[in-house]
């Protein structure tokens, strides 16, 4: 309820955001996770991104998942949001991002054509 997303952010996510996917690792243990992955959701929502676009992985406190997919995508803190278009990493948001403001790192890392 706290968190409102910027209008700016739902119409970017809504004209780039649907040629990307989104794959997420956080961990319910995480302090970070828990405040920045409702928000992320939420954002994903008001922007109408697909659920099949975001695939979400749960990680223990080592950072490790299932098939050691967080070690080969080198996952050292969380949440990570990596953003994949055609299959490529195109960037990725750990935490709060460098400037704090991970929701619009993530929209600027979107292509835009």
């Amino acid at each position: 309820e706290s968190y409102s997303p910027d209008l700016e952010l739902i119409k970017g996510l809504e004209k780039y955001g649907r040629s990307v996917q989104f794959v997420v690792f956080g961990g319910t243990w995480c302090d970070d996770s828990q405040y920045i992955m409702p928000r992320f959701f939420e954002l994903m929502e008001k922007s109408g991104v697909a659920d099949s676009s975001i695939t979400l992985f749960g990680v223990d406190r080592k950072k490790q998942s299932t098939s050691n997919l967080s070690e080969a995508l080198n996952i050292t803190r969380v949440p990570t949001i990596l953003v994949f278009k055609n299959g490529k990493e195109i960037g990725r948001i750990v935490e709060y991002g460098t400037t704090g403001k991970w929701d619009q790192e993530m929209v600027d890392l979107l292509p835009r054509n």
